[in-house]
C-alpha cells in the first residue's frame, strides 16, 4: 500500500513539474514597442511546451528555451548580419540557457512588429550530431525559421496582433524538423531515408528561393526545367537546360559559353568564371560557393543557379561581379596654384574664395569656416577645365549658372558640395538604376535574347540609356544634379578625395552602377567611348571622364555593392 501511494505521490510530483518546466518554456524578455501581448502567452506556452518536450525525452531536460523579444530600431547598425539591439539580447540569453529559439520582433519609424528576426542554438550530441554533417546546415536552418516567421507575418497582413501566429508558425516547423531529423539520424551513421523530410539542405524549395531573394539575386522563371546531366562534372557546369516561352530548349553550360565567347570578342584577356549551384539535396553548398564567388580573383564571377524539379517548372538565379578594378592613374598636372573653398552656412557645401601659389599638382582645399584648418583636400577630375572655371562671384538661387564662354557643355564653378554615402545612394535610386523596370534592360545584358547565343552587339542596349534627358543612367540631367551645374561634387572612397562637376559626378555614378550590375570595367569605359564617339564628333571620351567612371567603380566595390536589384531590401541596406 505505501508503494502504491509512493508510486501516486511521485507521477504527481513528475507531472507537476513537468507542467512547470514547460511553463517556463516560453520566455517573455522586455519590448520596447509597448504593444501587450498578454492575452497571447498562452497559446504561447502551448506551443513551447511541445517543442521543449522533445529536448527533455532526448537528455536535454529544462536545457531549452523558447525567448520573445521586441526592440526599437534607430538605425541600421548590424553586427554579425544582425541589428545591433537584437545581437546584444543574442549575447545575454546565451548566459541564460545553453539552447534556445529566439524571436526579435523589430519596431521601427514605419510601424510595430515589420519583421521578425531568428537566432537558434542547438545541441551537437544525440541526435543533434548529424546537423554538422552538412556545412553550413546551422546557418542556413537560422534563415529558415527566420524566414516561416516572415513569411506567416506578411501573409497575416503584418498586423502586429497576429504576431503570435507567426511565432507559433515557426516553433511548430521546428518541432516537425526535429522530430524528422531523430528519425533520419539514428546511430552512428546518417541514415537519409527515403522521406523528403529527411533533406540535408533544410530549405524547402520555395524558403530557399526567399534565401536567395534576400541575397538580391536576379531570377527568370521558365515553364520547365530540364536536367541534362544526372551527374555534372565539376567545375563550371550547371547540368540543366531550359524551356524559354518560345518552347525552345536552351542549354544553360552552352549559353554560358556563348556568353564567354561573346565578351573574349571584345576583351580577349578577360577572365571570366561561372559559379554554379542548384537546389538539390544539400542546396549545393550555396554558403561555400557564394564565399568563393565573391573571393576569387577574376575579372567577371556569374553565381548562377537552377532552383526547381526536373521536368517541372523552375526558375534560374545569377548575380555577377565585376573584379576587374585596379587604382587608376590620376590625370593631375602639376601646377602652382591651389584652389580655397570655405564652408558656408550649409554643412557638406562651401564657397569658392581664393586662388594661391604653392608648388605641387593643382588642387582643392576646404577650409573651415575659421579659415584655420581644412577639413578636405581633393583633387580635380578635370585638372585642366575646373581651375580655369572657378569663380568666387554668388549665382542667385533659382538662376541658371551662367556658361563658360562659348562651351555650351562648361558653367563657372563658385561652389563644392560633398558627395556622402547617402547622397550617392539617393542618386541612383531615383535615376531608376534599382527599380524593378531595370530587370529587362538587365536581362539583355545578362542573358540576350535567346539565352546569350547572340552576339555581343545585342547587348549594347544598356550603354544606349546612359545618354539623353529620359535616359535612366544620364544622371548629370536629372534634377539635382543639373540645378547644381555651378558645383564641386566631392566624393571621399578612402584613397581617392576627388572634385567632379556636374557631368563627371554623372560618369562617376554611371561608373558605380556598371560595378552594381557585374559589368567588366572594359565595357563600362568602352560604352562610355562608344556613347562619346556617336554624340561627340567622334571624338573618344576624355581622360578625366573615364577617371571618374572607374573611381565611382572603385566607391561601389569599397561600398560592398554588388547586385542591380533586390527590391525593397536593396543591396545599399547591408
Amino acid at each position: 500500500m505505501k508503494n502504491i501511494a509512493f508510486f501516486f505521490v511521485f507521477a504527481c510530483c513528475s507531472l507537476f513539474f513537468a507542467k512547470q518546466s514547460h511553463a517556463q518554456c516560453y520566455v517573455r524578455l522586455d519590448d520596447a514597442s509597448g504593444f501587450n501581448t498578454d492575452t497571447y502567452q498562452d497559446t504561447l506556452q502551448a506551443a513551447a511546451a511541445k517543442l521543449c518536450a522533445i529536448f527533455d525525452t532526448t537528455g536535454f531536460a529544462g536545457q531549452f528555451k523558447v525567448y520573445d523579444f521586441g526592440f526599437y530600431l534607430h538605425q541600421e547598425n548590424t553586427t554579425g548580419g544582425y541589428p545591433e539591439p537584437f545581437a546584444q539580447k543574442i549575447a545575454e540569453v546565451q548566459t541564460l540557457s545553453p539552447y534556445y529559439l529566439l524571436f526579435g520582433k523589430q519596431t521601427d519609424k514605419t510601424g510595430v512588429y515589420t519583421k521578425f528576426w531568428v537566432d537558434l542554438m542547438l545541441p551537437d550530441t544525440s541526435f543533434f550530431y548529424c546537423i554538422d554533417l552538412t556545412q553550413n546546415l546551422r546557418t542556413n536552418l537560422k534563415a529558415k525559421f527566420q524566414i516561416i516567421a516572415n513569411t506567416t507575418y506578411h501573409t497575416n497582413g503584418m498586423s502586429p496582433n497576429k504576431y503570435s501566429e507567426s511565432e507559433v508558425a515557426t516553433i511548430d516547423s521546428l518541432r516537425l524538423y526535429l522530430l524528422s531529423l531523430k528519425e533520419c539520424c539514428i546511430g552512428s551513421n546518417r541514415q537519409l531515408r527515403n522521406n523528403t523530410n529527411c533533406s540535408s539542405c533544410g530549405f524547402s524549395q520555395s524558403e530557399f528561393e526567399v534565401y536567395l531573394n534576400g541575397y538580391g539575386m536576379s531570377s527568370k522563371a521558365f515553364s520547365k526545367i530540364i536536367d541534362v546531366s544526372p551527374n555534372p562534372p565539376l567545375g563550371e557546369q550547371l547540368g540543366y537546360a531550359v524551356l524559354n516561352e518560345d518552347n525552345d530548349t536552351i542549354n544553360l553550360d552552352n549559353a554560358i559559353i556563348a556568353f564567354k565567347d561573346a565578351l573574349h570578342e571584345t576583351a580577349p584577356n578577360l577572365s571570366i568564371k561561372a559559379y554554379p549551384f542548384t537546389f538539390e539535396e544539400t542546396c549545393s553548398d550555396f554558403q561555400t560557393i557564394r564565399n568563393q564567388f565573391l573571393s576569387d580573383a577574376v575579372d567577371l564571377g556569374i553565381l548562377i543557379g537552377v532552383v526547381g524539379e526536373n521536368a517541372s517548372g523552375g526558375s534560374v538565379y545569377w548575380q555577377t561581379i565585376s573584379n576587374d578594378d585596379d587604382l587608376p592613374t590620376s590625370p593631375a598636372t602639376t601646377s602652382d596654384s591651389v584652389y580655397f573653398f570655405q564652408n558656408s552656412d550649409f554643412p557638406n557645401v562651401g564657397k569658392y574664395i581664393k586662388r594661391e601659389l604653392q608648388q605641387g599638382y593643382k588642387r582643392g582645399i576646404w577650409l573651415d569656416k575659421c579659415g584655420v584648418g581644412y577639413n578636405y583636400e581633393f583633387s580635380f577630375a578635370d585638372p585642366v577645365d575646373y581651375p580655369f572655371a572657378l569663380r568666387s562671384f554668388d549665382i542667385p538661387q533659382g538662376q541658371d549658372p551662367p556658361y563658360m564662354g562659348t562651351n555650351f557643355d562648361r558653367f563657372w564653378l563658385n561652389k563644392v558640395r560633398i558627395m556622402n554615402k547617402d547622397d550617392i545612394f539617393g542618386r541612383l535610386t531615383l535615376s531608376k538604376a534599382l527599380d524593378p523596370e531595370m530587370k529587362k534592360f538587365y536581362l539583355q545584358w545578362v542573358f540576350p535574347p535567346s539565352y546569350l547565343d547572340l552576339p555581343i552587339s545585342q547587348s549594347i542596349a544598356l550603354w544606349r540609356h546612359s545618354s539623353g534627358w529620359d535616359q535612366m543612367f544620364d544622371y548629370s540631367t536629372k534634377e539635382f544634379m543639373y540645378n547644381q551645374r555651378n558645383y564641386l561634387f566631392v566624393t571621399d572612397d578612402g584613397t581617392f578625395i576627388a572634385a567632379h562637376d556636374f557631368r563627371n559626378m554623372g560618369n562617376f555614378l554611371w561608373g558605380a552602377a556598371t560595378y552594381i550590375m557585374g559589368m567588366p570595367k572594359s565595357w563600362a569605359l568602352a560604352g562610355a567611348h562608344l556613347n562619346n564617339l556617336n554624340t561627340n564628333d567622334y571624338e573618344w571620351d576624355s581622360d578625366d571622364d573615364q577617371w571618374s567612371i572607374q573611381l565611382g567603380r572603385i566607391y561601389a566595390k569599397k561600398m560592398g555593392w554588388k547586385t542591380i536589384y533586390g527590391g525593397r531590401q536593396n543591396i545599399f541596406r547591408n
